[in-house]
């Protein structure tokens, strides 16, 4: 029973990251925590974005204290390389990183927290299968050997 509810909840770490990928592309969401700085989640194009904005900047006036969401439908496709370089400065297999005195900005790709609970999932998998008892193929004699005088017929 236990083993079951172990692997249930790996599965579904799989899958909640294999849904999240494929509807990142269909629509986006995007959450702010809006209290001394600006804190933002979100999902666009096959990405997990990571925001702070310092308080002193004009995005961070535009809102009262509070935390806001917002989604929507995914805009028409852009180039991922325009995307990252207006959001980040480094761009590396879908990796984007901006550190700027107001802004810092950390993104994600969908692929890379799949690939890592795939990988845990086949590791939990392999690691809670039940032991089997004894040898696989025992092999029992009809007489023992030492009945015979030690020798086998």
């Amino acid at each position: 029973m236990k083993r079951r509810i172990i692997r249930s909840f790996f599965i579904g770490l799989l899958l909640l990251f294999v849904g999240e990928w494929v509807g990142s592309y269909k629509c986006w969401l995007e959450i702010d925590f809006q209290y001394s700085n600006q804190w933002n989640v979100g999902c666009f194009r096959g990405k997990v974005n990571l925001m702070w904005i310092d308080k002193l900047s004009f995005i961070h006036s535009l809102y009262k204290q509070g935390v806001y969401v917002h989604a929507g439908p995914a805009p028409a496709l852009i180039d991922g390389e325009a995307y990252s370089s207006y959001y980040g400065a480094f761009h590396y297999m879908g990796f984007s990183i901006m550190n700027e005195d107001a802004v810092k900005y950390f993104a994600v790709p969908f692929w890379f927290p799949t690939t890592l609970s795939a990988a845990l999932l086949l590791l939990v998998w392999r690691k809670t299968r039940p032991m089997g008892k004894g040898r696989a193929f025992p092999v029992e004699l009809e007489k023992p050997i030492g009945e015979q005088g030690g020798k086998a017929e």
